[in-house]
């Protein structure tokens, strides 16, 4: 039979000095989005429209609106495939999350102005798939999608990635200021 250490001679001599690997994890190829904090006591920009917390999405859907993109007139075709491609580094992220659609409202109008006074321009909004409401149907999902697309500030929108959300979240890309 084979002897182990002719084994092991023939193997060091195919590879030589082989070393072996301390840490198998892949490193993070991108940061994270960072969060942005609101304060209380600040209320939207008052010369925005009013836009209602309680959308149609009934009506929306029978017009034949879709809720999974929105481009805006003048958006290039390179700059729609970034984004939907998560290319586009998300510099800010807004979790909804447990709130209702008042709050949801409230918080995106303050977090997309906060975003613009920045200078920021891709960030990330995580609205949820629905699995965790009472009838099992998505709530801030549609109503999140037909409010981005009443902002000004809103140039274009997509799914995220799955490792970002997938169908629970969207990219958004706003307006310079």
């Amino acid at each position: 039979m084979n002897d182990p250490e002719d084994d092991k001679d023939l193997f060091r001599s195919l590879y030589g000095d082989i070393e072996r690997v301390k840490d198998d994890r892949v490193p993070e190829w991108r940061e994270k989005p960072r969060v942005i904090k609101h304060r209380e006591h600040r209320s939207p920009a008052t010369d925005e429209p009013a836009i209602n917390p309680w959308p149609d999405v009934a009506e929306e859907a029978q017009t034949g609106f879709t809720t999974d993109t929105y481009r805006a007139n003048g958006v290039q075709d390179k700059l729609m495939r970034k984004l939907r491609r998560g290319q586009l580094k998300s510099q800010a992220s807004l979790d909804l999350h447990g709130m209702t659609r008042v709050m949801a409202l409230q918080e995106l109008q303050l977090f997309i102005d906060e975003c613009q006074r920045r200078g920021i321009h891709c960030i990330h909004i995580v609205h949820g798939k629905g699995h965790q409401s009472a009838d099992g149907k998505a709530v801030l999902k549609p109503s999140v999608a037909i409010w981005l697309k009443q902002m000004p500030a809103v140039l274009a929108y997509c799914p995220a990635l799955i490792h970002d959300g997938g169908e629970g979240a969207l990219y958004v890309l706003l307006k310079k200021r």
